[in-house]
């Protein structure tokens, strides 16, 4: 991979690219949520995929081709090293030095934490479950019973959307340990954006460049969760849901639109993401 930058570059002004970082036996559908949400937000905006995890990155042409990059969540721990580790990083390394509008979602912002911070200098919460939205039933006691009843509401878009070959996925459910950028905040060029309960730094920016974290799904719909809650519920009155922390649904949306800002200076507006 190389991190030549060249000058001059003149950019496709539609075009964003998404790096997939989900492991490649996951039948996730991450990238096409952010797919979606990147054109609802403007109806000129193109995308197109790459399967990160599959050492499938974007070359320099490609990237000065694009006028943003996007890197989604994944299942991974961003405490552990895998083979896509270092690509990660090079990656990032190479979008900040082409100067190219870089949003980074969930596992990548953790991601982009502990490579500009150093591994030894990240820390992890106590509970991996920060921001995490249970299904209980009161009848029953576990999810399997909620998981039977959403196989039988695979004509709800909105549960179909979420199903997997093996269940089905909530994207604010974090069931790995996060990094904590609290601490790297006085220390290092990290501009708090967002908060949230028990998750002070939701948001952040690098300071002086186009770079941005979010620890919550900006391509999830503000009330998806509870829609389908509100589903479920309609078929089962015994489902209720436990809400293990509160995001600040103003705050994600500002770090997304400013992301979005600074790629579409140059597209019509729309009513998207404000």
């Amino acid at each position: 991979m190389s991190f030549d930058v060249s000058s001059a570059v003149v950019r496709r002004c539609e075009l964003i690219l998404i790096i997939d970082l989900l492991p490649s036996m996951e039948n996730v559908n991450e990238a096409q949520w952010t797919s979606e949400w990147l054109k609802n937000s403007n109806p000129n905006i193109e995308t197109q995929i790459f399967q990160g995890i599959d050492a499938c990155w974007p070359n320099e042409t490609e990237l000065n081709d694009c006028m943003g990059v996007v890197t989604t969540g994944s299942t991974y721990s961003c405490m552990e090293d895998y083979p896509h580790t270092e690509s990660l990083f090079k990656f990032f390394k190479m979008v900040i030095l082409l100067e190219i509008p870089l949003l980074t979602i969930c596992y990548s912002a953790q991601m982009l934490v502990r490579w500009l911070a150093g591994k030894e200098n990240v820390t992890c919460l106590p509970v991996p479950h920060i921001g995490s939205i249970r299904i209980q039933s009161l009848t029953h006691g576990d999810t399997n019973h909620c998981f039977s009843l959403l196989n039988n509401m695979l004509d709800e878009p909105l549960i179909s959307s979420i199903a997997q070959s093996d269940g089905f996925i909530l994207p604010d459910e974090h069931k790995k340990f996060s990094v904590q950028v609290g601490s790297l905040m006085k220390e290092t060029c990290f501009i708090h954006q967002a908060s949230a309960t028990k998750w002070n730094y939701q948001g952040f920016q690098l300071l002086g460049l186009p770079v941005w974290g979010i620890q919550f799904h900006p391509n999830w719909p503000a009330d998806g969760a509870e829609a389908v809650f509100r589903i479920v519920k309609s078929h089962n009155s015994d489902i209720v849901v436990e809400r293990q922390g509160i995001f600040d649904e103003i705050g994600r949306h500002r770090v997304a639109s400013r992301f979005l800002s600074a790629c579409c200076t140059n597209l019509p507006s729309s009513s998207g993401i404000v």
